[in-house]
């Protein structure tokens, strides 16, 4: 597992390279350490020196343009690690500087504003191949993963989740019991091993929450429309398999076609949530808070827009309750209820009984933002 440094950037071009990032590397983990006001070099503590690589913002050190005095500041700062480095203009006069690199260590210059393109090829560049490099990233890992604030590192204690998140979503929306796909994809996210689902009789789903993943005999679109029907849903079957292998009950029941069956557990469980929970009001009566385990795969979600991703940025920064989201976007209640019970059905969130640490989320935009997260957001929808 590869971790990035994220240094000097606002909260605004954080949340997106964080965004980014865990969608490109689903198993890394970003450390950010805020602008700070005066624009100086900020203190690392042990989490921050341990990232394997950096991206930092030159102005947010404090060293827009080149100074003989920034580069061994800079130097240290970076502590031998490979890293890219954001310029403003004409770069400052640090395009012109041929820094002292460790051996190994490799720099990336990259103008601001930038694209999410240029970022992603930057990162690929420096990456150690044996930490994860090109190859290891065009993989996307299914280990859970978050990205986590420097200063708030060690801050939240790990609560047990027994996989059971019915009970809590139930008692914050009680619509949600009235539904039958939510009750479904909640018994598919408990980790006891593999799970076939068949309607009248037909494996059509084979689940493995441990592994996150899934497979369907059927293309998404009509997978949908039959989940989705009363009638069909008043068929389907669920039989828990601990003994049998995931990939063993896939080649078993769909044979030939078992390699073109699977897709990822998130993905379906988020597209199937989205359509299941579209014309249904959603009142809270309770509050809950909830932990992002990693970021929703936005270039495959079908469903999800720009809030998603503000939401999605938020909780990936710290902890955070249903009401202080709400609060956060006033007038859209709904689309905060829906992204936190699909987050949780989808298993890239986790229910938290302890409260989430107290940190300022950034403020939505109410102009569309410009540079790095408006092409992400273009990029993306």
């Amino acid at each position: 597992m590869s971790s990035v440094l994220l240094a000097g950037l606002t909260d605004q071009e954080t949340a997106a390279l964080e965004v980014l990032i865990g969608m490109h590397w689903r198993d890394w983990k970003t450390v950010s350490l805020a602008r700070s006001v005066s624009l100086s070099v900020p203190r690392q503590n042990s989490v921050a020196r341990a990232s394997d690589i950096c991206v930092v913002d030159l102005f947010g050190l404090g060293m827009r343009r080149f100074k003989a005095e920034n580069a061994p500041v800079l130097m240290d700062f970076l502590g031998g690690r490979s890293a890219i480095l954001l310029v403003w203009g004409d770069g400052g006069g640090w395009l012109e500087q041929k820094l002292r690199l460790e051996p190994g260590q490799k720099i990336e210059w990259i103008k601001v504003p930038y694209d999410s393109m240029t970022v992603i090829a930057a990162i690929e560049r420096v990456v150690p191949q044996t930490r994860g490099g090109k190859a290891a990233a065009g993989a996307a890992s299914r280990t859970p993963s978050a990205p986590v604030s420097a200063a708030a590192a060690g801050e939240e204690g790990e609560v047990p989740n027994d996989g059971d998140v019915l009970p809590a979503l139930r008692a914050a929306f009680p619509q949600l019991d009235r539904i039958p796909v939510v009750r479904l994809l909640a018994r598919l996210l408990q980790p006891v091993g593999t799970q076939v689902v068949s309607v009248r009789g037909e494996p059509t789903l084979i689940a493995d929450a441990q592994q996150s993943q899934l497979a369907t005999s059927l293309p998404l679109a009509p997978l949908l429309k039959l989940l989705l029907t009363p009638e069909m849903m008043a068929n389907v079957r669920v039989v828990t398999q601990p003994d049998v292998r995931f990939e063993d009950a896939v080649r078993r029941h769909f044979g030939r076609d078992a390699a073109n069956a699977q897709t990822p557990l998130d993905v379906l469980a988020w597209e199937l949530g989205a359509s299941a929970l579209r014309d249904v009001p959603m009142d809270r009566r309770a509050d809950l808070s909830l932990r992002l385990l990693r970021m929703p795969d936005f270039t495959l979600l079908g469903s999800g827009d720009g809030m998603d991703v503000q939401l999605a940025a938020i909780c990936a920064r710290a902890p955070q309750s249903v009401s202080a989201l709400a609060r956060i976007f006033p007038r859209r209640e709904d689309e905060v209820h829906r992204f936190a019970i699909l987050s949780i059905l989808a298993g890239l969130a986790e229910i938290t009984q302890a409260p989430p640490v107290q940190q300022r989320a950034p403020e939505p935009q109410k102009v569309a933002p410009k540079g790095f997260f408006k092409s992400l957001l273009a990029k993306l929808f």
